[in-house]
């Protein structure tokens, strides 16, 4: 068994098939990926779709990693084994309660090494139906591989922009019945205000995490095809946006900028904030205090009085004031004009969307 540890630790295969973190990619949708890494290692950003297997706990390796500082990289290797021989039945007991019967599968660690090389010919040993493919270069090399892949995958794109309130998010998913769509908010988990944690109901991702989801749905857009996107700034609640797919937001050949009436906009923000059950009136309280410096003492004490009488509709009057003052801002940072085109609300929203967007496909036209 020190034998397979050693050869594990040299990158042998010991017996393992091996593939690139492309091929795990493309086939994120039907394989069975297992995440040998420890659970901060996970929780900091993972394979999107990955199932965490550990082979050594936080404080497991942060002992071996003391050890090989001390001792030397023999005895760190006999130290993990130690730890891990008392282990074997509960990591095989986790595989058969999460593997599924049939599919490809995968096992990466932080670099394709010593850990989920023995953790796939541990369990390969142990449940006969998991014969894995060991991810060469590990989640380092899909990290590689995700940070590049708006620039590696190019492809156009048309941004829904709007003032607050708008209706963006519920158009973008109606765009989404016929057209692609990459959602930032759904994927950030967060609407991009102060109040951006309303409506939400899975705590935000870290930022590595949010970089590798938006990823993995990039890399299955079509690229002979448009993919409809909302505007945002760089940062949406505490994740921001790679900065290739930021530079296409402000790059993109065509922006489309809602015209919605204040009135349709304050009656969208009261249904979708006010009507959120993750958050109270102390939570709105608090994100209006910080923006108060923005919008104002009196504004903001006027503000959160209606929110204490629950009159949603005057508070969001009141903090439109505060938004509105600075769309035109950002709608224009790094933008010209002829970018932009204006549509009107009214009824048949997304059949004018796509009007828009046909009638200025000569924009996209390749040359």
């Amino acid at each position: 068994m020190k034998d397979l540890m050693h050869n594990a630790s040299e990158n042998d295969s010991i017996g393992l098939r091996n593939c690139n973190a492309e091929l795990l990619l493309r086939e994120n949708k039907v394989a069975t990926i297992i995440d040998a890494r420890s659970e901060s290692e996970f929780l900091k950003g993972h394979v999107p779709g990955s199932l965490n297997i550990p082979l050594l706990s936080d404080s497991e390796r942060s002992i071996i990693g003391k050890c090989y500082k001390e001792k030397g990289r023999l005895s760190a290797i006999d130290l993990g084994f130690q730890l891990l021989h008392p282990k074997q039945d509960e990591l095989v007991e986790r595989a058969r309660s999460l593997l599924p019967k049939d599919g490809p599968q995968y096992v990466y660690c932080a670099r394709g090494g010593m850990r989920s090389h023995l953790l796939a010919w541990f369990l390969k040993e142990e449940v006969p139906t998991f014969d894995p493919l060991v991810v060469y270069g590990g989640y380092k090399s899909f990290r590689q591989f995700a940070i590049s892949v708006f620039e590696t995958n190019p492809m156009d794109i048309v941004v829904i922009a709007g003032r607050t309130g708008s209706g963006k998010t519920k158009l973008l998913q109606e765009l989404a019945n016929d057209h692609q769509v990459l959602d930032l908010e759904e994927k950030a988990q967060h609407s991009g205000s102060a109040f951006g944690l309303a409506g939400w109901y899975q705590p935000q991702p870290s930022n590595e995490q949010f970089s590798n989801n938006l990823a993995l749905q990039w890399l299955g857009f079509d690229s002979e095809k448009i993919v409809f996107i909302e505007d945002e700034g760089r940062s949406v609640g505490h994740v921001q946006l790679p900065e290739p797919l930021f530079n296409k937001l402000r790059n993109a050949k065509l922006v489309i900028d809602l015209e919605v009436p204040l009135d349709v906009r304050i009656e969208n923000l009261v249904q979708v904030y006010a009507g959120a059950t993750n958050v109270d009136d102390d939570f709105f309280i608090r994100a209006v205090d910080r923006i108060s410096k923005r919008l104002g003492n009196e504004r903001s004490q006027d503000a959160k009085k209606a929110i204490l009488r629950k009159d949603y509709s005057d508070a969001a009057r009141i903090l439109l004031h505060y938004y509105d003052k600075k769309y035109t801002t950002h709608l224009m940072n790094n933008r010209s004009a002829s970018q932009i085109v204006k549509v009107d609300w009214g009824s048949e929203l997304v059949q004018k969307v796509r009007n828009t967007y046909f009638s200025n496909s000569q924009r996209f036209s390749k040359s």
